[in-house]
């Protein structure tokens, strides 16, 4: 095979025997695929021990954290968008402590960004005596919308 002697002697190292073109390709994507797994438990550790540290942007914190989420679902393990939020949620620092307990864990990561960027405003801006309550309802289209009511 000229695509054996083309591939570097470390990767063609890794994978034995010879055959055909497709079979030496399968089984060299059935390495990388454990590998890739491998890679991913390293980083689960990573996106569990995040911490915001209110440094940068909350949303950027929440971004990165969903990055880190999809890298390691590209890694072969699957995680619960709910599990994530929960996650972004543990990582906040004290501070954010009232929206905690108002969130929602079935919130997307979209939507928890959104309402995580309105409250950055609150705690920069030192309004600490507020409530947010979310209002479960329905859309223009009878789709299920939540509604947002900040109170001072």
């Amino acid at each position: 095979m000229i695509m054996k002697h083309k591939i570097s002697s470390s990767i063609r190292s890794l994978v034995p025997g010879s055959g055909t073109a497709r079979q030496y390709l399968a089984r060299l994507e059935i390495m990388f695929t454990r590998i890739a797994k491998a890679d991913a438990a390293p980083l689960l550790d990573r996106l569990a021990n995040m911490k915001y540290d209110g440094q940068g942007n909350v949303r950027d914190h929440i971004a990165n954290m969903s990055g880190l989420a999809a890298r390691i679902k590209a890694g072969g393990i699957d995680i619960p968008e709910c599990y994530v939020v929960q996650l972004v949620l543990d990582s906040l620092p004290p501070q954010y402590e009232r929206f905690q307990a108002s969130c929602d864990v079935n919130w997307g990561l979209e939507e928890l960004m959104c309402m995580c960027g309105q409250e950055e405003e609150f705690v920069r801006l030192g309004n600490s005596g507020r409530n947010i309550c979310a209002i479960p309802g329905l859309g223009p289209n009878n789709e299920k919308k939540h509604s947002f009511i900040l109170f001072r």
